[in-house]
């Protein structure tokens, strides 16, 4: 069996701010969200950071347009990389895993919610042990 854990961070997904430079030091200021991400991952966190490579599945929902039952393919602007990216940091710092660099697959989507199905925006996240085909647990 594969080890999973997940996360639900409420709030307006969006993605990480570009690196700044201020007093001869380069920084990324920390946004709403990525403290949404922090907060919740470090509230939820294993008792110990994850080791080893991570599979990432990130579903992120955005406000509706309005009158959808279901939830819809957002194709605009955030990208996804950027999203990812706010995520992975926030989660580090929290401690969920050492190094971001133990993520060797993801898959991102992101949808406008819609009806019965996304009432609220946020980003649902799960974490797996990656494994190979023929590797223990696989």
């Amino acid at each position: 069996m594969i080890e999973s854990w997940n996360l639900w961070v409420p709030g307006h997904p969006k993605p990480q701010a570009r690196p700044r430079v201020g007093a001869g030091r380069t920084f990324s200021p920390k946004t709403p969200w990525w403290n949404a991400v922090y907060l919740s991952a470090r509230a939820n966190r294993p008792l110990l950071p994850i080791t080893g490579p991570l599979f990432v599945r990130i579903n992120f929902y955005f406000p509706g347009k309005g009158g959808e039952e279901l939830p819809t393919w957002k194709t605009t602007r955030p990208d996804s990389d950027n999203l990812e990216k706010a995520v992975w940091d926030a989660m580090q710092a929290a401690l969920w895993f050492l190094d971001d660099a133990q993520i060797v697959s993801s898959r991102t989507m992101k949808l406008f919610c819609g009806g019965v199905i996304c009432k609220k925006p946020g980003a649902s996240i799960t974490m797996e042990r990656a494994v190979l085909v023929g590797q223990a647990g696989a």
